[in-house]
């Protein structure tokens, strides 16, 4: 299952619509730094599970396919991780 690593603003008006539009895709978990922040995002977006660990959540049995979100100097750290898992990852 899909989820997030990073929930700002642009994730949140702009990323996580989009995806909830895709049909065959359920976003189940997201993260942000705060737990607070990613406990709100889940709960306004529906999804399962909020983590305040990228990494927690990228190892977490339920996901399948992770979208790094936040902003860009902190790409490369999760992307890298997300593909030692061999999940895709989503550079925006």
């Amino acid at each position: 299952m899909p989820c997030i690593v990073g929930v700002g603003n642009w994730a949140r008006y702009g990323h996580i619509p989009a995806l909830q539009m895709l049909p065959d895709y359920e976003i189940t978990a997201a993260s942000s730094r705060r737990q607070e922040t990613a406990d709100a995002i889940a709960k306004e977006s529906g999804f399962a599970h909020s983590f305040n660990n990228a990494r927690t959540l990228i190892h977490h049995s339920e996901v399948g396919l992770v979208a790094v979100l936040p902003l860009a100097p902190q790409h490369s750290r999760w992307a890298v991780a997300a593909f030692d898992v061999e999940f895709f990852c989503d550079k925006t």
